[in-house]
């Protein structure tokens, strides 16, 4: 379980830390932005934790749920604002698992979900927790 101690701050479960993060170092200075991160966050953890930690990926509702972020990243760098942000720290985290989990899924039918796990994964940061093959 994800945790942060930040002086008198405790937090637990990602999407907290992801908000008090952005809250705190000003991504979300208004309560839209606020808003749009938000709604990232909880629909990851809504909809991508059940459904990419299954025994059988392609009998779950992943397919479904590919197909909507897919058109959803048409055109679009990143989730909020075309920039990275938490919004898209909370999604990608989720589906850069998918090759580790799931090595047999054929997300080609996902182009833009695909494209924006490379721009994701080609981030330094990731790279440097992750390693620069995470996605192979």
């Amino acid at each position: 379980m994800p945790g942060l101690r930040d002086d008198k701050v405790e937090l637990f479960e990602s999407g907290a830390i992801l908000l008090y993060l952005s809250d705190k170092y000003g991504e979300s200075n208004t309560p839209e932005k606020r808003a749009d991160a938000a709604k990232w966050i909880v629909w990851a953890n809504a909809e991508l934790d059940g459904v990419l930690f299954t025994r059988d990926i392609e009998v779950a509702r992943a397919p479904k749920v590919l197909m909507q972020l897919d058109a959803i990243l048409n055109g679009k760098e990143f989730l909020v604002g075309n920039q990275f942000s938490v919004a898209d720290v909370a999604v990608a985290s989720y589906l850069l698992f998918i090759p580790l989990f799931h090595p047999n899924f054929d997300a080609s039918r996902f182009p833009n979900v695909l494209q924006y796990m490379d721009r994701c994964a080609s981030r330094p940061a990731f790279q440097k927790t992750m390693g620069t093959n995470a996605l192979q």
